[in-house]
């Protein structure tokens, strides 16, 4: 299995015991990887890795002080990203979370159930798997998670619509202004898929983001689509201005120099939308489906402006 695929844990353990009892619950779950250290920090700095989905301390005969190994972890160890789980048989630390210093929320009093425990690090490692998915700019999940719901909805027959959205003039945009000014613009489009969405949208209606300006909805209701699109062009059209200077606002472009070294003239942003409807994905493969609305796309960035092409 290749590593990045790998779900790692990571076991802070004097005593030994919580080691082999997960080794032993996950033992047939091949992408569950158990990997373990003692409490000694410069064993934990040789041994750790940054890409564990969680990190599991067993209080139990630690050599070192839970607070002093919890700072550690805060300082090494990217605790922001990296949930911590105590399990312990003192039942006044687990009771009184007050008694560490840097607040650890996970708590699991010894001894504990082999089941409930397992269902409790599935689920934790269920929550990572979906965060380290999530576009840091835009607050939207990524591809996996696009393609579970895009599979699901299809594996259902629901008349659902598949719409992709690109931005226009986005890289010279970014190149022109700067990185920030481009996330910001990322930022605006991610928060008009959600706002829109659930304006005009269903509960089950969802917004990915597949990378750079590429973003994908899935419309359960497929009668509210037009009404979707039309509405995020409006309010793009309308947004979009404030992220240009006046110069170029009065002009409608900006100069900027392309790969042939030839200066042109880019025009201000628009958001090309193609959609598909459910009757594409008879019989095909959404990878099929994506291909198509890529040829779509290409004809809708023809279009100078904003334009919503269906196939």
């Amino acid at each position: 299995m290749n590593e990045a695929n790998k779900k790692n844990i990571f076991v802070i353990d004097d005593k030994g015991d919580t080691i082999e009892n997960l080794s032993n619950l996950f033992k047939n779950d091949s992408e569950v990887v158990i990997k373990s250290s003692k409490s000694d920090f410069d064993d934990l700095k040789k041994s750790f890795d940054r890409y564990s989905y969680l990190i599991i301390i067993n209080h139990d005969d630690l050599k070192n002080s839970l607070n002093g190994l919890i700072q550690f972890i805060v300082d090494n160890m990217f605790y922001l990203t990296i949930p911590v789980v105590i399990l312990s048989s003192d039942e006044e630390l687990v009771k009184d979370k007050r008694i560490l210093d840097i607040p650890i929320y996970n708590y699991i009093l010894k001894p504990v159930h082999p089941t409930d425990f397992k269902k409790f690090i599935e689920y934790l490692i269920e929550v990572c798997d979906y965060n380290k998915n999530i576009n840091d700019i835009s607050g939207l999940p990524g591809n996996r998670t696009i393609d579970y719901k895009v599979n699901l909805e299809i594996s259902r027959g629901s008349k659902f619509s598949l719409v992709y959205l690109d931005l226009d003039n986005f890289k010279e945009f970014g190149e022109h202004y700067g990185l920030y000014r481009g996330s910001q613009v990322i930022l605006l489009l991610s928060d008009l898929l959600n706002n829109t969405l659930k304006k005009y949208g269903g509960m089950e209606d969802f917004a990915g983001h597949i990378g750079g300006d590429d973003f994908i909805l899935v419309i359960k209701d497929n009668k509210t689509t037009k009404k979707i699109c039309d509405e995020i062009i409006k309010e793009f059209d309308e947004k979009i201005i404030d992220f240009y200077d006046e110069k170029d606002l009065e002009k409608g472009y900006f100069k900027a120099t392309n790969r042939l070294g030839e200066e042109e003239k880019i025009n201000i942003m628009g958001i090309s939308i193609v959609v598909m409807d459910y009757t594409e994905f008879i019989d095909t493969t959404y990878d099929e489906v994506y291909k198509k609305m890529m040829k779509i796309k290409i004809r809708a960035k023809r279009v100078k402006g904003s334009v919503v092409l269906t196939s």
